[in-house]
């Protein structure tokens, strides 16, 4: 649905999604000769319904306001354990890996400068997920805290040469609230033998942290 309001100063979309797929694809850990590698199975069945909510207002002369703002429901429905997986893998029911329940960003877009050959444009934007499960095997280490992300720009494009040069500043908060990689993928599905492969492989994700932290000082 797409609607301009305000005399055309503000236009607001609103969209509606319900999608269900069938083998859905995931990796699970496993040894190979002493190494642990991932492989490829068919999970199941997955479900994601979500409303998408556009604004864009134009109230002062040269600014530009965006918000989108999205609510995402999306689980799995039906994960077909492979044979020797431990229980942590009955996550029927449990929410889809890397899929936040709410997501919002702000934008605002400033002509600052114009001229006949030259514009200078200001930008800056801000995005907060909500925390969200980073791992199919729903482990409490695993789960991402919700954090926002800050950025700002300023570009100067010469019309008539057609070029621009842009000056970008990217998480200017310094968020860094994300797991470990290596915490995401190896705890989908341990079985007894994974674990005994990571030498009680429940303590590996603890042992890695507290490296990073030893070799920070």
């Amino acid at each position: 649905m797409k609607s301009k309001l305000l005399d055309n100063h503000l236009q607001l979309n609103v969209a509606v999604f319900d999608d269900k797929v069938s083998n859905y694809q995931a990796n699970e850990p496993d040894l190979v000769a002493g190494s642990v590698v991932t492989r490829l199975i068919n999970a199941g069945e997955v479900s994601t319904k979500v409303v998408e909510i556009d604004a864009v207002g134009k109230f002062i002369e040269n600014l530009t306001l965006t918000a989108d703002f999205a609510y995402i429901d999306a689980k799995i429905d039906n994960f077909n354990c492979p044979a020797g997986s431990a229980i942590s893998c009955q996550v029927n029911g449990k929410p889809l890996p890397f899929a936040p329940k709410t997501k919002f960003t702000v934008r605002a877009v400033d002509l600052a400068y114009a001229t006949g050959r030259y514009d200078v444009s200001l930008k800056t934007d801000y995005s907060y997920p909500a925390k969200q499960q980073d791992s199919i095997a729903q482990t409490p280490d695993t789960i991402q805290p919700a954090y926002g992300i800050w950025n700002a720009s300023i570009s100067l494009t010469d019309k008539m040469a057609d070029w621009d040069a842009r000056l970008v500043v990217r998480n200017i908060a310094n968020q860094h609230d994300w797991p470990d990689p290596l915490e995401v993928i190896h705890p989908l599905c341990w079985s007894e033998d994974h674990l005994d492969g990571w030498n009680d492989g429940k303590e590996a994700p603890q042992a890695r942290r507290d490296r990073r932290q030893a070799a920070a000082g």
